[in-house]
């Protein structure tokens, strides 16, 4: 079996980049129909499909899970399913649909009894804040419900060296949540500067230049709403693009191809950043909004066509 779906993980990042390329392909449609304004399933696959699918490959990359493939290739089932549930019913119950697919993943790993901390933290930190965001029919697609994906990334990058200070950091974030808001993203910023700063780091491989970027990134994507408050959602985009999607295609990068120093991965670096700042100005377009959505999605379809090309003759190498 594992030899038909190639590896575990391998098939679950497959998945993860696909769902990404549909989550934001979606946004050329309203160039030829305006009546069509795909936000919901461009929320459902880029966080449910992208973000969760790769977190997951990851965790098994990082553990060295290879077995219990029924149990993996069934997460893509539940991710289907989800999506077609969710056409027939209300928008508020993606928050139920994220939920199970992060019990899913917590499921996993509880199973296999190598748990994380910090994994668990933010996991349940997720399901509680879609819980809650679900019951009180309330939603804040900004920078604090992203807490728990931001602790998921620094459980991707912990070493036992700093477990117990990114742990007690990102316990720290999560009891922000509790603080007004006027106060909170001051003290979020101040927060996840101490956690990424060790990551900040004078390394010659340009996957770790990506890590940082990309941290670097989700640090100001907490930061700048404190001075720039008009851009709403749009800032929303500095998290996801460049540093989201940067950091984990980065720490994948790592992960797969540690002795590869491939001057491609700072072309990828840079269109990431390019694609991040063509989405955000999007704000200030208003006659060609769509438009400017429309590019960054094209910008982005590029950048991982040649990431795909490039990913394919590093296995070559690697294979050899």
């Amino acid at each position: 079996m594992d030899k038909i779906l190639f590896k575990a993980h391998s098939f679950l990042a497959i998945q993860a980049i696909i769902c990404l390329l549909i989550g934001l392909l979606v946004w050329i449609v309203p160039l030829f129909n305006e009546d069509f304004f795909p936000v919901n399933i461009h929320r459902y696959f880029v966080i449910n499909g992208f973000f969760l699918s790769f977190i997951f490959s990851l965790f098994l990359k990082k553990y060295d899970y290879q077995e219990n493939v029924l149990y993996i290739i069934s997460f893509p089932l539940v991710f289907i399913l989800g999506f077609i549930y969710l056409q027939y019913t209300d928008g508020q119950k993606y928050f139920l649909i994220n939920s199970l697919l992060q019990f899913f993943i917590l499921g996993f790993f509880l199973l296999k009894k190598k748990n994380n901390f910090m994994m668990i933290l933010s996991i349940v930190l997720n399901i509680s804040l879609n819980l809650f965001e679900y019951y009180e029919s309330y939603s804040f697609f900004g920078s604090d419900h992203f807490i728990g994906y931001v602790i998921l990334i620094f459980a991707l990058l912990d070493g036992k060296s700093n477990l117990k200070r990114i742990s007690l950091f990102s316990t720290l974030l999560i009891i922000t949540l509790l603080i007004p808001y006027k106060f909170r993203n001051y003290i979020q910023s101040f927060l996840l500067l101490g956690s990424c700063f060790p990551y900040f780091n004078r390394s010659k491989k340009y996957f770790d230049w990506g890590i940082s970027i990309g941290l670097f990134n989700i640090l100001l994507a907490y930061l700048l709403p404190n001075f720039m408050r008009n851009l709403g959602i749009h800032l929303t985009h500095v998290l996801f693009i460049g540093g989201f999607v940067l950091a984990l295609v980065s720490i994948g990068l790592r992960s797969y191809f540690p002795n590869s120093n491939s001057k491609f991965i700072l072309w990828f670096i840079g269109l990431m950043e390019f694609t991040m700042l063509t989405r955000v100005s999007a704000f200030y377009m208003k006659e060609a909004y769509e438009s400017h959505l429309a590019y960054a999605s094209i910008l982005i379809l590029v950048t991982f066509i040649l990431f795909c090309i490039f990913y394919i003759k590093q296995r070559k190498l690697v294979t050899k």
